[in-house]
């Protein structure tokens, strides 16, 4: 068995204008169908274009990434340490005394 409203209530103005948005929608009309194919091809293309431009900014953190991280892995680079060569210096300097 339905059950029907049994009371009805009066809607204030000032609620009806702040809330009543979240019960109801008024529908876009568009005045010919060609108008609404315009619209949907525009936005479209408007979309196409952001894709696009994010493909690209991706694309371009992408490769700044790799960048740094070889000038990360240069840097990590483990140096042949030699006797006799000071850090920093490319000159050999032979030790003044080996053994005991």
């Amino acid at each position: 068995m339905k059950e029907y409203m049994q009371c009805a209530t009066a809607v204030e103005p000032q609620w009806l204008a702040e809330f009543g948005s979240m019960f109801c929608h008024a529908k876009e009309s568009d005045n010919s169908m060609l108008e609404h194919k315009k619209r949907q091809k525009g936005e479209k293309t408007v979309m196409e274009a952001d894709i696009e431009n994010l493909r690209k900014a991706r694309a371009e953190a992408e490769k700044e990434s790799k960048q740094k991280e070889r000038e990360k892995r240069s840097k990590q680079q483990q140096q042949v340490a030699m006797l006799g060569l000071h850090q920093g210096s490319s000159t050999y300097l032979r030790p003044k005394k080996l053994g005991l």
